[in-house]
């Protein structure tokens, strides 16, 4: 297991039996997203200008090869369709790297988003797409990096993907335009068809203030509340049975 620290510009080896660190690299300079695929550890980091991609061969604990260029301000990496995907910000767009040749190709440069370039928040792959969410719309990219508009999710801020569904992440509505002033049991959670980018059902209401992201394991969904530091996790089995369990522990 492999953690970026922001902060401290490192990346952590992490032994996923006993917690414990056993590798540490430093890095000049912040760094943002991390992804595993293809036998490397891939790590963002923002700069002047473009950013770059930091290659990390796991055996070694140390860099393979040089950089790669990517977008401006990188966030958000992932491992999917036998490329790595990174998230720009500075404007936004998204990079497809390939893993072999060492390059990067801007496949969506929304600087001024429009239907068929959207400005991506969050990324997400898996079912031989790729999803954004962006502009309040859910999209899904093809292998060749074709945008296909979906559903409309306005305030959506995470993406996850499992129980052959795509789960959207939204967050509260606000009282004030100018100020975030969030409204209670606005939070929701949709469920997705990503075949027809249609939703399965109606979102579902949560009572986090600030949910800030979203990940899927082992037939749960799991929900980050910045505001109260907790973080919930929400078992499909039980709610195939028509009930529903979620737990909710503190961090």
């Amino acid at each position: 297991m492999t953690s970026s620290d922001r902060a401290d510009s490192v990346v952590d080896r992490i032994d996923p039996d006993t917690d414990r660190v056993i590798a540490t690299l430093h890095r000049p300079g912040a760094l943002t997203g991390i992804a595993v695929g293809s036998h490397r550890v891939w790590v963002a980091q923002p700069r002047h200008g473009a950013g770059r991609l930091i290659v990390i061969n796991p055996r070694t604990d140390r860099d393979a090869g040089r950089p790669i260029k990517v977008g401006p301000g990188p966030g958000q990496v992932i491992y999917a369709l036998r490329h790595i995907w990174v998230q720009n910000t500075s404007p936004a767009s998204i990079t497809r790297v390939n893993i072999h040749g060492g390059h990067g190709t801007t496949v969506i440069d929304a600087a001024i988003p429009t239907s068929s370039a959207p400005a991506p928040v969050a990324i997400a792959g898996g079912d031989h797409s790729l999803w954004s969410l962006a502009n309040g719309s859910l999209n899904r990219i093809d292998p060749a990096g074709v945008t296909h508009r979906s559903a409309r999710l306005p305030r959506g801020v995470a993406i996850a993907l499992g129980d052959r569904s795509v789960w959207v992440l939204s967050y509260p509505r606000s009282r004030s335009a100018a100020l975030f002033e969030p409204i209670p049991a606005t939070a929701t959670l949709s469920q997705i068809n990503p075949h027809n980018g249609r939703p399965k059902a109606r979102p579902a209401a949560l009572g986090m203030l600030q949910p800030i992201d979203i990940v899927f394991i082992h037939h749960a969904i799991w929900i980050a509340d910045y505001h109260t530091s907790t973080v919930t996790r929400i078992d499909l089995s039980c709610r195939r049975k028509r009930s529903s369990q979620a737990i909710t522990t503190k961090w």
